[in-house]
């Protein structure tokens, strides 16, 4: 399986999202909000990109 990776629009700050099947955009960000993740500006503009 493959792991997505999102990007913050503002500051290019990038995460890893495990892939969990099939994942809508509101999903992602779903699992960013649960788990707490911030990028480095503070912003927070994702971007959901394959890798």
């Amino acid at each position: 399986m493959n792991n997505f990776i999102a990007i913050c629009r503002k500051c290019k700050f990038k995460i890893n999202i495990p892939d969990q099947g099939p994942c809508t955009d509101l999903e992602y960000m779903d699992y960013i909000n649960a788990h707490g993740k911030q990028c480095k500006c503070g912003e927070n503009d994702w971007e959901l990109i394959l890798p």
